[in-house]
């Protein structure tokens, strides 16, 4: 039962992370973090915390999909929500939490835009830098790919997320640059897709947001690692 209930969670937050994912893309704004679905069926993860998180996933759900400024559709997933939430409720009717109104995300991972610290060496921030940057291009692959199932009204899941992109294994730019080439390659690929299949804003958030970020990312591994970088 475990792992059913843990596959209904993933589920219905791979709705709400579409949702969210795509209110960002239409205001310019962060992208929200790929979570770690894989754990939840090797951890022994408590029944309540699965509830619990399944009822901050349905406030956040419900308060974009209330919202009266969307401009992208959501006839279809709204359907698959609703009808993977019913089965929910019919498999667990004395474990749905009662409705509480809405909260904060405090339980559902936020993407924040790194900031070099007082007393943080570049070094060091450029491996934060580049695992949020791989993170967002993560994102936006996972939504561009969700986006082709956006219209239907089912209720099968979602396909999985992209894996993470590997961090660099040793501390030299060339393992930067070369993970770098990696993720700037896939991000390419994925706007490809994207432009094949006219999704102009997701077209547009890529290019004005993250190519900025992948240009960023690229000029702070050559400010940290190059041969004229500051010794830290």
């Amino acid at each position: 039962m475990m792992s059913n209930l843990v596959s209904l969670y993933r589920s219905l937050d791979s709705c709400r992370f579409y949702v969210e994912a795509m209110l960002a893309a239409q205001y310019g704004s962060t992208l929200p973090v790929i979570p770690d679905y894989h754990h939840l069926y090797e951890d022994t993860t408590a029944d309540h915390e699965l509830h619990q998180r399944i009822d901050q996933v349905l406030r956040t759900f419900d308060s974009i999909v209330a919202r009266s400024d969307l401009k992208f559709s959501i006839k279809g997933v709204l359907y698959r929500f609703r009808s993977i939430y019913g089965r929910y409720c019919a498999q667990y009717p004395d474990s749905v939490l009662p409705p509480q109104g809405l909260k904060d995300k405090t339980a559902i991972p936020q993407a924040v835009i790194p900031i070099l610290q007082n007393q943080e060496s570049l070094k060091d921030f450029s491996y934060r830098y580049y695992a949020h940057t791989g993170e967002q291009v993560r994102s936006f692959i996972w939504l561009a790919c969700l986006i082709k199932y956006a219209d239907e009204q089912t209720d099968v899941d979602l396909p999985w997320g992209p894996e993470p992109f590997e961090q660099p294994d040793q501390p030299r730019a060339r393992e930067f640059l070369t993970g770098h080439g990696n993720i700037l390659r896939s991000l390419n690929s994925t706007l490809m897709d994207v432009y094949h299949h006219n999704h102009a804003m997701l077209w547009d958030y890529g290019l004005a947001e993250l190519f900025t970020a992948a240009a960023e990312c690229r000029k702070i591994i050559y400010d940290a690692w190059t041969f004229g970088a500051k010794n830290d």
